[in-house]
């Protein structure tokens, strides 16, 4: 029975993953979120029926009544998973260089998954959370799209309302949106793409590089881009790849996502299997790595711990 469960659960995601792709409309939208739900509430279901036959099995009982319980469980966690991820969660920081710089307080974002779920109402969100934190400068490290609705110049009007500047690395569903088709609608905002390039902010040192699948990435492009290691430096990475490699060749700070934090428990565990860092601050030497869960999610609109996030940093400098 549970497999005919999980079949179903998954086939209905793929399809209308698909129909909402080319036919979108608010009944697909509507139909694609229960689907996409339900494909969480299997994964937290497999887990804790998992753990509860394991259970049964080394105490040897079999008690009607915490079948029920189990059952009543599963939908507890899984209520509480969507709720919190509908919910943004702030998160201050406070960092401090030996440079003579100006210092600066900036917002990151990433894996905003921008479609049929998160859609332009929940950037206004995000977009107002992030103007009430402040920030001199905003970085977006990829995954603005998750590639169910099709793209759009409104989806990213929200951004609009940032009157301050904002840099964005590439991800990788940038890669399978199309990189030509996001670039462009990019270039219409007030957003500046790094794809492999250096820019200069407040005598900040800015680089940002593309999404690639290997993990050493960073030292195949970093040694091509023209870059003073000696001058305080942020580089905006999608993956949490090469943080080593960063911390040694001139790189202070380094923010990314992609990881969602393993999104819904426990597939942070799986995550782990290939990313050493997975979430949070890191510290290496003189340097920081910064790994974001994520300010959507992709696939279940679900949390469960972990957050969709905000991170503010406000960066202080020696004089």
């Amino acid at each position: 029975m549970f497999y005919s469960f999980l079949a179903f659960g998954t086939f209905s995601y793929l399809l209308f993953h698909i129909i909402e792709s080319f036919f979108p409309s608010f009944v697909t939208r509507k139909l694609y979120y229960v689907a996409a739900s339900y494909l969480g509430i299997i994964f937290i279901s497999f887990f804790i029926i998992l753990a509860y036959e394991l259970i049964k099995l080394v105490f040897k009982f079999n008690i009607p009544i915490i079948n029920s319980l189990v059952v009543a469980l599963i939908l507890l966690i899984s209520v509480f998973s969507l709720i919190n991820g509908a919910k943004i969660h702030t998160i201050n920081h406070e960092l401090t260089f030996d440079y003579s710089a100006e210092n600066f307080t900036f917002v990151h974002l990433t894996d905003i998954h921008l479609g049929s779920i998160r859609d332009q109402n929940y950037l206004d969100d995000v977009v107002d959370k992030t103007i009430a934190a402040k920030p001199d400068v905003v970085f977006i490290t990829g995954d603005m799209f998750d590639g169910t609705a099709p793209l759009s110049d409104e989806m990213l009007e929200p951004f609009n309302r940032l009157k301050v500047p904002i840099y964005f690395s590439l991800g990788n569903h940038e890669q399978y949106e199309g990189l030509s088709k996001v670039i462009e609608v990019l270039e219409k905002t007030n957003i500046t793409i790094l794809d492999n390039k250096v820019e200069h902010f407040k005598g900040i040192q800015l680089i940002g590089v593309d999404f690639s699948e290997s993990k050493t990435n960073l030292e195949f492009i970093l040694p091509n881009l023209k870059y003073n290691s000696s001058v305080p430096t942020i580089l905006l990475s999608h993956a949490p790849d090469g943080f080593t490699y960063a911390s040694s060749n001139g790189v202070d700070l380094m923010l990314s996502g992609h990881t969602h934090g393993g999104q819904i428990f426990p597939f942070n565990f799986l995550v782990r299997l290939r990313y050493k860092y997975v979430e949070g601050l890191h510290k290496l030497n003189n340097s920081f790595l910064y790994v974001n869960p994520g300010t959507g999610t992709w696939g279940p609109p679900m949390r469960l711990g972990s957050d969709n996030e905000i991170a503010v940093f406000k960066i202080n400098f020696k004089k």
